[in-house]
């Protein structure tokens, strides 16, 4: 079985988080961050400030990068993933969600309703577990 991209989308504050945490802990997920890689760079800077900086755009390249890195590292090693991340925009989320695993495309799904598609997934998760 492929593993498995989620890709919450949200502003900033509006529980991307939450669920990647809760996805990590209760379903095995592993996670790639954009805010954790961006502090790798950055530090404590101010983001108000950063996203003012002349160097920002640059910045920001790399840290997606990094995200897509990572994220397929894990997708190719067979780990299910989230990709935390502030993917606002159909096209930014279109970027996240794009991913060739053996050569075949991973199914993805687009969700206006992140919980309620996550409570699915985790119930498809334990029933799958309960089987085996």
């Amino acid at each position: 079985m492929p593993p498995n991209l989620i890709v919450p989308a949200g502003y900033p504050s509006s529980g991307k988080s939450t669920i990647r945490d809760h996805l990590v802990t209760e379903c095995g997920f592993d996670y790639t961050s954009a805010d954790e890689i961006r502090e790798r760079f950055i530090g404590e800077m101010d983001f108000g400030d950063y996203m003012a900086h002349p160097l920002c755009e640059r910045v920001e390249t790399v840290v997606y990068a990094h995200v897509e890195l990572e994220k397929m590292g894990l997708l190719l090693t067979g780990r299910s993933t989230l990709v935390d991340s502030t993917a606002i925009n159909n096209a930014s989320r279109q970027q996240l969600l794009q991913a060739d695993v053996n050569g075949s495309p991973l199914p993805y799904q687009s969700t206006s309703n992140g919980w309620l598609q996550i409570e699915k997934f985790y119930e498809q998760e334990t029933t799958r577990e309960e089987e085996n």
